[in-house]
């Protein structure tokens, strides 16, 4: 509940920034028609890289893209999936072998039909996959923020295409001669000019 309060915070306080800058992008009266004119709007890629630091997808927001969202989200949900289910898995194994060697005879054997080294190969194979999830998370964090970067960035980058450079995908083929079999795929040829 604390989350969900701070992240409704986070929300209003990103919100009245981003209108604070889009009020002074755009001139208040032209004197010859005196109608309101939208100034290009410019994205600080810095601002974004800071939104998303502190909240991920809060770049993306401050840039537009409002889309990319769920993605980064569901990223971090399948990483933390992957990271928590083989946590358990490891920690579950882990105290199978300190179970074995404890000199406990109350203790229960779990994994009777294992061996020890079964044991030690499952531990530290989940322990990888874990630390894997770990990753696959900070990976996704800094990948939203070079995103929102770079986004921010790019964003008035004006892409004028070249009528001279072109791309064909044609059908191949090769007829089979010498005892060589037939070759038939995809032939992708670009053209600069």
């Amino acid at each position: 509940m604390i989350r969900l309060n701070l992240l409704i915070i986070l929300f209003f306080f990103i919100n009245a920034i981003q209108s604070s800058t889009d009020k002074a992008q755009f001139i208040n009266l032209k004197n010859n028609n005196d109608s309101i004119k939208k100034v290009n709007q410019k994205t600080s890629p810095s601002k974004a890289a800071i939104f998303s630091s502190i909240l991920p997808g809060a770049g993306q927001v401050y840039n537009k893209r409002i889309w990319k969202v769920p993605f980064i989200y569901g990223a971090f949900a399948g990483c933390a999936y992957v990271y928590q289910s083989n946590n358990s898995l490891y920690k579950n194994y882990k105290n199978a072998l300190s179970a074995r060697y404890d000199d406990d005879p109350k203790t229960v054997d779990d994994y009777k039909n294992f061996s020890d080294d079964n044991l030690v190969v499952l531990k530290n194979q989940y322990k990888k996959r874990r630390d894997l999830g770990i990753i696959g998370i900070a990976a996704v964090y800094l990948l939203n923020i070079v995103d929102a970067a770079v986004d921010a960035n790019l964003r008035e980058f004006d892409v004028k295409i070249n009528e001279d450079i072109s791309m064909n995908i044609l059908p191949y083929s090769q007829v089979a001669f010498n005892n060589l079999p037939a070759n038939f795929g995809v032939q992708l040829k670009l053209n600069f000019k």
